[in-house]
């Protein structure tokens, strides 16, 4: 999963994060690209993705869901197949 904000912060390494955006969005745009198995969620789907991720008490960090790859087809627009899927 790509993260990431642009809001100008410094992140590691001392490059501000609104510098690295660019990279981030070429970075999915190639992986979109080059397989299939990539998708980025709409803003609904990545709710439904967070509230699943911390039913099973793990940790998400900023925009953790700007592009995901799917192991299988999932829908996730239905929180009972994210939840079925998450530890494939």
């Amino acid at each position: 999963m790509l993260s990431g904000r642009g809001d100008g912060d410094i992140s590691e390494g001392g490059t501000r994060r609104s510098e690295s955006q660019p990279d981030a969005k070429k970075a999915a745009k190639i992986l979109l690209q080059s397989e299939s198995i990539f998708v980025v969620p709409t803003a609904n789907q990545k709710r439904k993705l967070l509230v699943e991720f911390a039913r099973q008490n793990l940790v998400v960090y900023g925009k953790a869901f700007d592009i995901v790859k799917l192991v299988d087809k999932v829908n996730l627009d239905d929180p009972s197949e994210i939840a079925r899927n998450l530890n494939k």
